[in-house]
């Protein structure tokens, strides 16, 4: 509301233009401005989806919105496509406008859109262009030539510039970071060092960068003067049915306007047909105000009539003028034609709305500058290693605890006098790792669970470890961990793996059935109080069991 007028100017795109379309034929509602002294308009006409196609960010008053831009061409299909069959199915819809288009280009996966454009709430995830190109003294450059939308390329790269040593393991092959970006376009160019890897440098990148970043959609709109998160089929609803009000508030001042002039001309067409007599009635006359009296009086004709005539100029009795004024008097008349069928009907008012738009289209319509790609594509981030593995022992303690440690911590912790009291210090197994690896934890309910070792908190040999419960929310109050191994499955892993029961069953099965993206997978079923007492490898070797009575059994 309360703006100065040097910060309401502003020079308009050609586009922009078509937002202020027939602004001045009674449109919209207007209002007094901040001191009252004009009006100004409460919306405007928008003749083109702008809400999609720029996007938005923020309402003001403290309301969160983030819109993200679409291409022209598709959210016009969209719209035309709607008015063609308002029941379409959003599946149908994202056939055609198949996802937002941002200016800066680069590329998208678009996992979560259908549940953004439907509830109006999710993400798309945003990825860079680039390629990979030989450089000087065999080496390779990663040319980047497009940025996810929103990223300051100028801050990127700094971050880029800093981080083989703030990182260090894959990224120390960056040799160099440039920017030879100029009026052609965007072109940052990161030097790989010779036999260094770009793919893996580049997966380190976005993994730790902004290069792969997410646009959060949140999709706030004012509809029916009150915000509300809509979804895209309810975006373009409230569209199409304002534009048909608008339609229908321009039709009925054109056929006003319309009406007006043909009343005006057919007022100086019975004055031309009539010439001789008004002229001698205007020269009779005491005055203008007699003379337009006198006219209405002889003639039949209404105030304005009369007034349009007294204004006439001679040069308008020529036959040229007459036949000028006869046919703009048949064009009005179609016109009126016209506009009265529209403002009578409903379906002509959303045809209208639809050639409208479909005119934009042809005139501003561009191609789309973010390419959509899919999931399996692009890297998983999550699984991506950027520092140097450390290495590390993993155990489990005698009170069921997950304890990590350095190896040279652990070896210290072996020669520690411990009481009754240190059961958190006390391995009853160990396995060595990394901070990278993924591990499998085996429960004594026979169920299995995959984790990445950087949730476990390294710790000193006195530090209590992590309690399984607090890990894996799947976890029952009684259940325990009894077994862990490495989940360092190999292309054609033909290891296999023994669960051994407190009931003396013992089951061998193939290690990569665990394999799987799940974390919480039942590996085997157990007869009623019967339970997991440990699981390992197969390594090839004969098995002795031992039992309580003394005896004793060889298996191969």
């Amino acid at each position: 509301g309360a703006a100065e007028m040097r910060y309401t100017e502003a020079r308009l795109a050609p586009l922009a233009l078509e937002l202020l379309k027939d602004l001045e034929k009674d449109t919209v509602h207007w209002s007094l401005n901040f001191d009252d002294t004009l009006k100004e308009p409460d919306m405007l006409p928008g003749r083109f989806p702008n809400l999609l196609v720029n996007g938005a960010s923020g309402i003001a008053v403290g309301l969160a919105t983030n819109i993200p831009p679409h291409n022209l061409g598709e959210v016009i299909d969209g719209v035309v496509a709607y008015i063609d069959n308002p029941n379409i199915t959003l599946k149908k819809m994202m056939t055609i406008i198949k996802g937002p288009d941002f200016p800066t280009g680069g590329m998208m996966t678009t996992d979560e859109l259908a549940q953004a454009y439907e509830t109006g709430k999710g993400k798309v995830y945003m990825y860079p262009k680039y390629h990979i190109e030989e450089g000087r003294n065999e080496k390779q450059n990663i040319v980047i030539t497009e940025l996810p939308y929103q990223v300051n390329k100028a801050k990127l790269l700094q971050t880029i510039a800093a981080l083989p040593e703030e990182k260090g393991g894959i990224l120390t092959d960056i040799a160099d970071v440039r920017d030879e970006s100029d009026r052609n376009g965007m072109r940052a160019v990161i030097i790989v060092k010779k036999d260094g890897n770009p793919k893996k440098i580049m997966d380190a990148l976005m993994a730790c960068t902004d290069l792969r970043c997410t646009f959060a959609i949140n999709m706030v709109a004012i509809a029916s003067g009150k915000p509300k998160t809509l979804g895209l089929l309810e975006i373009i609803d409230y569209y199409v049915k304002y534009q048909k009000q608008i339609i229908l508030r321009r039709s009925k001042y054109d056929l006003e306007v319309a009406e007006e002039r043909s009343h005006i001309l057919k007022g100086l067409l019975i004055a031309i047909q009539n010439i001789d007599e008004v002229i001698k009635i205007i020269k009779k006359s005491s005055s203008t105000t007699d003379a337009k009296m006198k006219l209405k009086e002889r003639f039949l004709l209404s105030e304005r009539q009369a007034q349009a005539i007294l204004d006439m100029r001679l040069a308008r009795l020529t036959s040229l003028e007459v036949n000028k004024i006869t046919d703009e008097l048949k064009e009005l008349e179609a016109l009126i034609k016209k506009l009265t069928a529209i403002i009578n009907s409903e379906a002509l008012q959303y045809q209208t709305v639809k050639e409208e738009i479909l005119e934009i289209k042809k005139k501003y319509k561009t191609h789309r500058l973010t390419q959509i790609i899919s999931k399996d594509s692009v890297v998983d981030v999550e699984k991506v290693q950027v520092d140097v593995p450390v290495p590390l022992v993993v155990g489990l303690t005698a009170d069921g605890q997950i304890k990590a440690m350095e190896p040279k911590a652990y070896q210290n912790s072996l020669k520690t006098r411990l009481v009754e009291a240190d059961f958190h210090q006390v391995f009853v197994s160990t396995i060595n790792a990394e901070s990278h690896s993924e591990m499998l934890a085996f429960t004594n309910t026979g169920y299995c669970l995959r984790f990445d070792m950087s949730y476990i908190k390294v710790v000193k040999p006195r530090e209590k470890g992590v309690v399984p419960q607090e890990l894996f929310k799947e976890l029952g109050f009684s259940e325990k961990i009894v077994a862990i191994l490495r989940a360092d499955f190999k292309e054609n892993d033909d290891r296999n793996i023994l669960f051994f029961t407190k009931d003396g069953m013992v089951k061998k099965s193939a290690f990569s059935e665990y394999n799987v993206v799940k974390s919480y997978v039942q590996a085997l079923k157990l007869k009623e109080e019967d339970e997991v007492i440990n699981v390992e490898f197969d390594d090839g070797r004969d098995l002795l069991f031992a039992t309580a009575n003394g005896q004793v059994l060889l298996a191969e």
